[in-house]
């Protein structure tokens, strides 16, 4: 498989000013409407993953996800032929090899780390948040600059990290955790990291996620979206 030169952003991000609740709101709202209106987002993109034990690969491949619930991922090599083919439709996680047939076929809940149901947003260019009618039982409160928490008793908390981005607000970094019990034993906490928001679009060309199960980051090459 092809690999790809992957680099960190270190240059300093400044704080949104978010100077109080209502802007907070504001802010989270206007992160949560990223990609809504996105049907259906296919193209190329890079890949590194990092599994539980540490190990790490990078390989190129082609996405194609529907707001219906479903993507596919074909990983190619560097002469663009498919290495493997990876589908989730249904609740159903199936890995298939040409020449190979299918190696894995079950109901899975994570990809390495990613729950499956952020998963399809992600690909589809969106921020996952909390269920719209989830938002008005919750209660927001800013904790630090630019840094919004909300929280709905004994389900989940949201935290939001938000920065300046040419003059708007841009979510930098999120994580996500159950409150349910037992919860975190499974899989604690999921951070996600947000960056180089679409010129068209909006949405994140570079995103990545991190858990207790695994990495994964994905940097678009060409994208498009309906």
């Amino acid at each position: 498989m092809a690999v790809l030169a992957f680099s960190s952003g270190c240059a300093h991000r400044q704080a949104a000013d978010l100077r109080d609740t209502a802007a907070a709101e504001q802010a989270v709202e206007r992160s949560c409407s990223i990609g809504r209106t996105v049907r259906q987002a296919k193209g190329r993109v890079g890949i590194r993953a990092i599994d539980v034990r540490g190990k790490s690969v990078q390989f190129s491949a082609f996405v194609n996800a529907e707001q219906q619930g479903t993507f596919r991922l074909e990983a190619t090599n560097p002469l663009g032929g498919t290495e493997a083919t990876i589908e989730y439709r249904d609740g159903r996680f199936v890995v298939s090899r040409p020449g190979k047939g299918t190696e894995l076929d079950r109901q899975a809940t994570h990809w390495n780390g990613i729950p499956l149901r952020f998963a399809l947003e992600l690909f589809l260019g969106r921020v996952p948040c909390p269920e719209p009618a989830s938002l008005d039982r919750g209660s927001f409160r800013l904790t630090a600059p630019g840094t919004v928490e909300w929280e709905l008793s004994g389900a989940e908390r949201w935290h939001w990290e938000f920065r300046d981005e040419n003059g708007s607000t841009w979510v930098d970094r999120l994580v996500w955790q159950s409150l349910a019990p037992g919860a975190r034993e499974r899989e604690g906490e999921v951070e996600f990291l947000f960056r180089d928001p679409d010129s068209k679009s909006g949405t994140p060309s570079v995103w990545e996620v991190k858990s207790r199960q695994g990495e994964v980051k994905v940097r678009w090459r060409d994208r498009e979206s309906s």
